[in-house]
């Protein structure tokens, strides 16, 4: 289902941000790892073609070291600020792309190096980079105050055979208001591949919203993120968190409505092939995984009484590892829900966190809502899942957590 929703935003958000890099020389036999043939200029051309791009809206960088982005590291380093850039760079050389598709508006930057309105109408962010044993670094940073209605997304591939891939991604709503709805969805899909190079790839995600006025209130916040990590011999880095922040007061009798949403779906195999998307894929021949991931929200309604307040909070986080006995899985999930009108609240949070590895890993859990609260651990190594559940309506409800199939 994620793959088919960031094929079509490839297809058809014009790829503003996009930047295409690739190593110099032919492709390495028998290897699994996916690799872009940039080697000419009929090649790119291809390329671009077959992910509709046009090839005369691209700008391309041919050089040791190439740099995409607002600040230009000096002397030795062939330079643009194009946003749409084809990057080949020689063997040993390195890419680096700083893509700030959103709009930061502070002074200075929130971020180091950050480029104002590189793409503020469509908020999204595409990188591909290829090399063979150099650096491979990309940075994606979206932050957008939008309302009523924003989507930031980042899209990353990277692939290398001995060099490193290095990404870090910070996406950040802030929503406030008075009235109406608020609706929030952060998108972060990355897939990282190289035979024995290290993959480190660094996500952090957050939402905030906040109503404050007569009118009915409406908020939702989704995050959607796919994390795919293959190698052969090199080892994975992952570290993976998001928080959502809901805030709605009223001073009149009305509806308030707050829903939360930290979706992904898991599919993983040892070696890349075609197939569902993750919210993790860690999967390598002879390295070690390593992944912590972090999932959090907290919903607070404030009304009169009389107020209708409803909130919601699906929560998912799953890690898959293919590899090493040594490779280690970090879960850790919370959710608080709090609404003052305890007669007429209804609220309903369900925490899910699963693992496979051939290492070790844990899965915490915390939730909390007006009638009751909860907490729990799983951990071990092979197949492991644990499961929370609140629920109150109008002041009728619990909270337990468990392992599913346990008695």
């Amino acid at each position: 289902m994620r793959r088919a929703k960031a094929a079509a935003l490839v297809a058809a958000a014009g790829l503003a941000g996009l930047l295409l890099v690739g190593g110099v020389g032919a492709q390495s036999g028998g290897t699994a790892t996916p690799k872009l043939d940039l080697s000419t200029a009929a090649a790119v051309q291809q390329h671009l073609a077959s992910i509709g791009v046009d090839p005369s809206t691209v700008t391309i960088q041919r050089g040791l070291n190439n740099y995409a982005g607002p600040k230009c590291p000096g002397l030795g380093w062939n330079c643009t600020t194009a946003t749409n850039v084809v990057q080949v760079a020689a063997a040993g050389g390195s890419n680096k792309f700083d893509c700030n598709p959103a709009f930061f508006t502070s002074d200075p930057p929130p971020f180091p190096g950050s480029l104002p309105g590189t793409n503020a109408m469509t908020n999204t962010c595409v990188i591909v980079q290829e090399s063979e044993s150099g650096q491979n670094h990309a940075r994606c940073f979206e932050r957008s105050t939008t309302v009523p209605t924003v989507t930031l997304t980042c899209i990353v591939r990277q692939s290398n055979e001995t060099g490193k891939n290095f990404l870090q991604v910070n996406q950040q709503v802030d929503q406030s208001g008075s009235s109406g709805t608020q609706t929030a969805d952060v998108i972060a899909d990355v897939g990282q591949f190289n035979e024995s190079g290290d993959n480190h790839v660094h996500v952090h995600q957050k939402i905030k919203q906040s109503l404050s006025g007569p009118t009915p209130h409406d908020q939702d916040g989704e995050f959607d993120t796919d994390i795919d990590q293959y190698n052969d011999f090199g080892d994975n880095y992952a570290y993976y968190s998001d928080f959502l922040n809901q805030d709605g007061r009223t001073t009149t009798t009305g509806r308030q409505k707050q829903n939360g949403d930290h979706d992904g779906d898991v599919f993983q195999e040892a070696k890349p092939s075609e197939g569902e998307g993750t919210i993790l894929l860690q999967a390598q021949g002879g390295g070690v995984n390593h992944f912590n991931g972090s999932q959090s929200e907290q919903q607070t309604l404030v009304g009169v009484p009389g107020t209708v307040q409803t909130q919601v909070g699906p929560m998912d986080c799953c890690a898959t590892q293919v590899g090493s006995p040594k490779s280690s899985v970090k879960i850790d999930q919370s959710s608080v829900q709090s609404a003052n009108q305890e007669e007429t609240a209804n609220q309903e949070l369900e925490i899910f966190g699963q693992f496979r590895t051939e290492g070790s890993g844990r899965i915490h859990h915390r939730a909390r809502n007006n009638v009751d609260a909860t907490s729990g651990s799983v951990s071990g190594t092979g197949f492991q899942a644990l499961t929370s559940l609140c629920t109150n309506d109008g002041g009728v409800g619990d909270c337990e957590t468990f392992e599913p199939g346990a008695d």
